[in-house]
């Protein structure tokens, strides 16, 4: 390779990664942008490599290159593509999927580059072995990185379709929905809010609630009708066998329209604390930050009411004693409608306790919780647990 080569490949990628760190703001469209001219730089060389024989040196310096691309790579596609996939899915899911998949696909092409390579002549490079072998770790993180969200995308698109017929053939007017990508299980709940529900009678809300887990139910089983029997195996190392699944097996009411959720919280007894006393404007405590404190107070709340009628757990000093709370409920809960419903809802308190407690850079588009708060306190004040 020539020294005017040499500038040239050196100059090429302190331009893009100037040019990727300089652009980068949380737009989809410098997403794109980025994930373009990373792409275009590194197949440069990738076929540079292929086109003649380099020395060492020269190779190197090649692998090199590529390193530092894949470095900006990962900060300024993958690392974004973390943060923002939900707003980037919310505005064009479909746009969104078709650069999830020119990533997998470059990943692919990266991987086989790698890999031909380390069985090629080079492989007794000992410098050019150690950065391929590097440059391959990389790549294989970058690809379980890029499954998790093509996993997460169909999770999305899963609950945004079936909220999305529950309107269509719910009584009531859905406003919004939300759910937990810290659910690890495949059986997860839809949570939703309306205007239109109110909590005089909460036996109605609850009836409500079965009325539309039978609905989406029918929807998932449905959607497996038409897409269950795909045989879908990994492609280019990529696993697509979540477009087939049904994740949402149960619908639960967050908000409601016409109830003041601090007088609420004042009614919860002495599992709880009145949170009535605290004046937010003193304490400068923003609207978030109180509500993920709501949350938590009701899920430890509801905790403390079940764990008065478990004695044998008040007195076990085993960490997982939450764990065994809600398996008590579980093995309880065909008992009755009522336990059932309450282990439902500790399960989904337990999830947005999780969001409050750990996910500070997600927000629950749920704002009103006062329905949740209804049912907590129903459950806390009822005569009896199981």
């Amino acid at each position: 390779m020539s020294d005017n080569n040499k500038g040239r490949y050196s100059m090429g990628t302190s331009s893009v990664v100037a040019s990727l760190v300089l652009g980068a703001s949380l737009t989809f469209s410098t997403f794109e942008t980025n994930i373009e001219k990373n792409i275009v730089h590194e197949k440069a060389i990738f076929n540079t490599i292929n086109q003649k024989q380099h020395n060492s040196s020269e190779v190197v310096q090649l692998l090199q290159a590529l390193q530092e691309s894949s470095e900006t790579f990962n900060i300024n596609v993958i690392n974004y593509l973390n943060i923002n996939r939900d707003t980037w899915l919310q505005e064009d899911s479909r746009k969104f999927g078709q650069e999830l998949a020119t990533i997998a696909l470059h990943i692919k092409e990266k991987l086989s580059f790698y890999k031909a390579l380390k069985n090629s002549p080079m492989k007794k490079n000992k410098p050019a072995k150690v950065i391929l072998l590097s440059l391959e770790k990389t790549s294989k993180a970058m690809q379980e990185n890029v499954q998790e969200n093509i996993d997460y995308a169909y999770i999305y698109i899963d609950a945004k379709q079936s909220f999305s017929m529950l309107q269509k053939v719910s009584d009531i007017e859905l406003e919004t929905f939300w759910f937990s990508e810290d659910e690890e299980s495949d059986e997860k709940t839809l949570f939703v809010s309306s205007k239109t529900v109110n909590a005089e009678d909460i036996n109605k809300v609850f009836e409500l609630e079965d009325d539309l887990t039978e609905k989406l139910q029918k929807i998932g089983e449905h959607k497996q009708k038409i897409l269950g029997g795909l045989d879908i195996a990994k492609i280019d190392g990529f696993d697509f066998n979540a477009v087939s699944k049904q994740y949402f097996i149960r619908v639960s009411f967050l908000s409601m329209n016409n109830l003041d959720y601090l007088d609420y919280s004042k009614e919860l007894n002495a599992f709880s604390f009145n949170a009535k006393e605290i004046d937010p404007s003193s304490l400068k405590i923003d609207t978030e930050t109180l509500l993920r404190i709501r949350i938590r107070t009701l899920y430890y709340a509801l905790y403390h009411r079940v764990l008065s009628e478990l004695p044998q757990l008040q007195s076990s000093t085993t960490p997982n004693q939450h764990q065994q709370l809600e398996e008590q409920l579980y093995k309880k809960s065909p008992s009755s409608q009522h336990t059932q419903r309450v282990y439902w809802h500790f399960k989904e308190l337990k999830v947005l306790r999780v969001w409050a407690d750990y996910r500070v850079n997600k927000p629950l588009n749920i704002t009103n919780i006062s329905l949740l708060l209804a049912k907590t306190n129903s459950f806390i004040n009822s005569k009896r647990i199981f």
